[in-house]
């Protein structure tokens, strides 16, 4: 019977995970269909009005989703001549072919038109330029240069994304010869500006395990575990810490905690996978501690 349910679980499993890719395959084609035919529909307006600068700007972006460089290149180019004929500045085109040159790997070609759309931008648009400029620079390992973008894009903008503290706490680590100290002041500024974002928490606590900074890593999941209900996988994290940091007496007590923490844990809990491996790993811990 025990047999019978894990094949049975097993076909499950397998019958959700095919039905699964089915729907993305569906889905992917569905959207690349609707891509084909808007640019079909573009291709005909285009016809009708070939001096209409959104329109060549509109197909652009399409080719862009469907990945064919040469046409989305073509038609931002020829949404920029478009406008200098007619006597206007159109920015967004020369953004677009910055951002499409980097995802082709053209990085000194995507910094020459980032700078050209800064140059015709006022300051307050100018934030996916210095990240688009930021993500070529470190792209061509001048780490030092991508660091001063990546501050200027947290500093200029309102509610920067946590994966901007991030990527900067990244290129700080290689810019200024592994200063861990700055990457985790870069994340803690993120958290006092966003709140408690629980990716920028977990960076801190992984930056300040690998240089040994256990304190800052150890002050980080108390706090960490204060607000969270399952408090089990933070605990079994800060024991190790502790161990680490060669404080075998705190680990301990701390081990015991995660065992308490699961114990008090509903039964249905109890017996998952990955809190019985934590269970596993505390109880061989404690073993191991009370060994002479």
């Amino acid at each position: 019977m025990k047999h019978l349910f894990k094949y049975n679980r097993t076909r499950f499993l397998s019958t959700c995970l095919l039905l699964l890719s089915c729907f993305w395959w569906v889905i992917h084609s569905q959207a690349h269909d609707e891509v084909h035919h808007a640019i079909h529909e573009l291709d005909h307006q285009i016809e009708a009005q070939p001096h209409q600068l959104d329109l060549y700007f509109l197909r652009g972006q399409m080719h862009q989703k469907n990945n064919h460089f040469n046409a989305a290149f073509s038609d931002f180019q020829t949404c920029q001549l478009l406008a200098k004929k007619q006597h206007k500045i159109l920015p967004k085109p020369t953004l677009s072919l910055a951002k499409l040159c980097f995802q082709q790997e053209l990085y000194y070609l995507a910094l020459l038109f980032a700078d050209k759309y800064i140059s015709q931008t006022s300051p307050s648009n100018h934030t996916y330029a210095y990240i688009t400029k930021a993500r070529c620079y470190a792209q061509l390992n001048k780490e030092i240069k991508a660091k001063a973008l990546w501050e200027k894009v947290l500093a200029t903008t309102p509610t920067p994304k946590p994966e901007y503290y991030l990527t900067t706490a990244s290129i700080i680590l290689k810019a200024n010869n592994k200063d861990a100290t700055g990457a985790i002041q870069c994340l803690q500024n993120g958290i006092k500006k966003l709140g408690d974002i629980i990716t920028l928490q977990t960076k801190i606590i992984e930056i300040a395990q690998q240089h040994q900074q256990y304190e800052v890593a150890i002050t980080m999941l108390n706090y960490i575990i204060k607000n969270q209900k399952r408090q089990e996988k933070w605990l079994l994290q800060k024991a190790n810490l502790l161990l680490a940091a060669n404080q075998p007496q705190k680990a301990k007590q701390t081990y015991q905690q995660t065992l308490t923490a699961i114990q008090q844990l509903p039964k249905q809990h109890q017996v998952t996978p990955l809190v019985q491996q934590i269970k596993t790993q505390s109880q061989q811990a404690l073993h191991h501690l009370k060994m002479p």
